[in-house]
């Protein structure tokens, strides 16, 4: 059971459909309090996808429920006006579509397979004006912010239910996905930062409950970055107000650091030597995995070929830049029916990279779209969050966005349940910084029950 497996193992459909049955049964006895709007709904589809995935795992359905729930946003919504910041917002996203349906165009692939795969980048655009147009209350917004806390209190639960029925798989995140363990960071960091801005930006009592808590989601599937990602947020959060209680309550962290540190390396099996759960504690191996694994180790160093993360993305950004008029270069390389790489166009090598090893974000994207797509995606994203009034927020979601893309996987952009939580985050922020007031709620669009106005 305690064996972990990758996503590349199959789980057995026994054990599937029993672990979804166990998750059902506890929605049907303790999810209580969910308004039905457009855009609850849509929070709702976003945590609970696995089910439908069961029936189609291409996710056609689920794909559909989301054009439809946002598109009937977007018509909900009143767009009276938008400012200059979302402006560039909109001008970056369609600079961003223009050439990434080009590359389409000049490899050949048809148009409509081309919609298809840009499905992941138009929703959580969309998702951020059709939320912008309905012109929430304070109140509301607090509604919505509450839903995303309590489900993911459930993909908790759901992640301890996996460890007991499935035990730790990479390939099975709450109730979310049945592939790719990267959700659970994700889930981790976007509701650390939504659950700190609703607390009023300081973490009391049974709060850390749910703070400490989250990061089982990521651990029940094997993902390693948590483990350092996780406190580096932690302690930006915290230390917002600099207090004696502040600083009390950062020495109480710090003190839970070293356990943290234990028990990362001996619960994951990449940092032990015995590369199993529960192995040695031994941070020379861990240190020494992580530098080989980010392309950074001496042995790595001394290879023509870069390799790991870091490595990659070095050779292939100063690759591109000594080259940046280059057909390839300008709108990425030729594209499969799947959105990913025709590798019979493509030779690693000639980027300065060894074929076969995990690359970065910012490496695929630089491949798939070019670098001028590239750069407006991220530009879009950049302007998305510097929308929120808070600069400790911004700097916070603009360091994780960053880190994710030229660090880490690169999911946060380019993958439609990272990208739509992401724009929900900054939405959360937005309005616990500047928010539309209750005197206004006449004129919005997404109405939930009076009662729930006053809960501020």
């Amino acid at each position: 059971m305690f064996e972990f497996k990758t996503a590349i193992h199959e789980i057995p459909a026994l054990q599937l459909y029993s672990y979804y049955l166990v998750l059902f049964v506890l929605y049907l006895f303790f999810l209580r309090g969910v308004k039905l709007t457009t855009l609850s709904l849509t929070i709702m589809l976003l945590f609970n996808q696995g089910f439908l995935l069961l029936i189609d795992d291409q996710g056609v359905p689920v794909k559909i429920l989301f054009i439809i729930l946002v598109l009937v946003l977007l018509f909900k919504g009143r767009f009276s006006s938008i400012n200059r910041k979302e402006s560039r917002i909109l001008i970056y996203s369609l600079l961003f579509m223009i050439m990434f349906f080009w590359n389409y165009i000049y490899s050949g692939v048809s148009l409509i397979w081309a919609a298809y795969q840009y499905y992941k980048y138009f929703m959580p655009i969309a998702l951020y004006f059709g939320i912008k147009g309905l012109h929430l209350t304070m109140g509301q917004m607090n509604h919505y912010a509450n839903l995303i806390i309590k489900l993911l209190w459930f993909q908790i639960v759901f992640s301890i239910v996996k460890l007991v029925i499935i035990g730790f798989r990479e390939n099975i995140i709450g109730s979310v996905s049945n592939t790719g363990g990267g959700i659970g960071i994700t889930m981790a960091v976007c509701g650390l930062i939504i659950y700190w801005l609703i607390k009023g930006k300081e973490f009391k009592g049974t709060d850390w409950w749910f703070v400490f808590g989250l990061i089982i989601i990521p651990i029940a599937s094997n993902k390693r970055a948590i483990w350092l990602l996780y406190p580096i947020i932690l302690v930006f959060l915290i230390t917002h107000f600099i207090s004696r209680k502040t600083l009390r309550k950062l020495s109480y962290a710090v003190l839970l650091l070293p356990v943290m540190f234990y028990l990362g390396l001996r619960l994951n099996p990449s940092f032990n030597p015995q590369r199993k759960i529960w192995g040695s504690f031994d941070p020379d191996f861990a240190v020494n995995f992580i530098l080989s694994y980010t392309g950074v180790s001496e042995e790595k160093r001394e290879s023509d070929l870069a390799q790991g993360r870091l490595g990659t993305a070095m050779a292939v950004i100063s690759s591109v830049a000594s080259r940046p008029l280059e057909t390839n270069n300008l709108i990425g390389f030729p594209k499969a029916r799947s959105g990913r790489l025709s590798y019979d166009s493509f030779d690693a090598e000639d980027f300065g990279m060894a074929s076969g090893y995990i690359t970065s974000g910012i490496v695929m994207m630089l491949l798939q779209h070019g670098w001028p797509a590239t750069l407006f995606l991220i530009l879009a994203y950049i302007n998305m969050i510097s929308t929120i009034p808070d600069r400790r927020t911004r700097n916070i979601l603009l360091f994780f966005m960053l880190w994710d893309t030229f660090l880490y996987s690169g999911t946060v952009l380019n993958t439609t349940f990272h990208s739509m939580l992401f724009v929900l985050t900054v939405a959360v922020a937005q309005y616990k910084s500047q928010y539309v007031s209750d005197s206004q709620a006449a004129d919005n669009t997404e109405q939930i029950p009076v009662a729930l106005l006053g809960a501020r």
